[in-house]
Parts: C-alpha cells; structure tokens; sequence
C-alpha cells in the first residue's frame, strides 16, 4: 500500500508522492491509489450520514416533532394522538402493531375520518387474494417465500379470480405508478395506503 500524507482541510487521505523516481507512474500503481482514496472518500461520506442521522433522531426525541400547522390548529391534536398511541406500542404498554400504526398516522391526516375497522377488512381482503393465488399456484401455504410471490404478484400483475356464486372471472388489478404526479407534491394522499 503507498504511504498516505494527511490534508487536513477536508479530512482525506491522500497517497504520497514523495518515492517519485522520474519515472512515469504506471497505471495500476495509479490505479491502486484512485481506489484507496475514493475508499475513504466514501468511508468519510458514510460516517457523515450516519453523524446527521444520530443528531436528527436525538433532535427528534429531544425536543419533539415539529408541526407546521402550530399547537393550536385543530389538525394538530390527531397526529398528537396518533403520536401518543405510537409510543405507547413502543415503550410496551399497548401492542405494537406497524397496520395499526400505519392507519393512526393516515387517519391523522384525514382528521379522523377512517374506520380501522375499514382498514382491517381491506387488509383482510388483500390477504384472501394472496392466499388464492398461494392455493391456485398448488404452493405450500406456510411457506414464506411463496407468500412473498403472491404478495409479488398481487401487487405487479393482473391477477385472475372467481367468486363463490359467480361464473364471470374477475381481475385484481396492479398497482400503477403515477408518472404525472410521482412525488405527491399535487395531491399528497397519493402515498398513503387508502388509494
């Protein structure tokens, strides 16, 4: 490995030249020390993401989540309460559940608007689908990678299904991707599971 000198105005390593002989560096050797400073490059640039996400979360826990809409706007108090149920699912004092966290925070949004029991039934339906397809694929239905593939398929194809009592075969259709609006930046309900 060549020897490395110090910049210490931005904090890389910088192979040393010193050993210059006169004679033209060949491109392996140059090679070696591009890859050796773009590795602590990157090393460097890591450390830094992780430093900022470190101060962020202790910001957060620390001084709380801020809002926009100020303490005394009436939308303020559903995310406040949503907020309360979180934490008490991560501190052990209600059952922590990510569908039930899921639905506090997009019923906060909608200022309590939604019905979990709504929201359990279309969980419950999109787990029927998968578990179709899991059946009509003759797969086992304990097997975590076939339930992987149904959920796949659930979500990029067109599946085909019949219900009990009808003979018309009907599709589940797949999640489209919104190329006008990708970052919801028009209408940001767009990111949330109810649509």
């Amino acid at each position: 490995m060549p020897e490395v000198i110090m910049d210490y105005s931005n904090g890389i390593y910088i192979p040393n030249s010193s050993h210059y002989n006169g004679n033209v560096p060949n491109s392996s050797t140059i090679q070696q020390q591009n890859a050796y400073v773009m590795q602590q490059v990157e090393r460097e640039f890591a450390q830094r993401q992780q430093q900022e996400r470190q101060f962020m979360a202790r910001d957060l826990l620390t001084n709380g989540f801020p809002s926009f809409a100020g303490e005394d706007s009436i939308g303020t108090s559903y995310f406040h309460n949503a907020f309360a149920e979180i934490d008490s699912m991560l501190n052990g004092t209600k059952e922590l559940s990510i569908a039930r966290s899921i639905f506090l925070v997009e019923n906060a949004y909608y200022e309590n608007e939604m019905d979990y029991s709504d929201y359990q039934s279309f969980i419950k339906r999109k787990v029927e689908f998968c578990n179709r397809i899991i059946k009509e694929s003759k797969q086992n239905p304990n097997d975590n990678l076939a339930k992987n593939m149904a959920i796949f398929r659930l979500l990029t194809e067109k599946v085909p299904f019949k219900n009990r009592g009808k003979e018309k075969t009907e599709y589940h259709l797949p999640l489209q991707y919104d190329y006008h609006d990708y970052q919801s930046q028009e209408y940001f309900d767009s990111l949330l599971s109810r649509n």
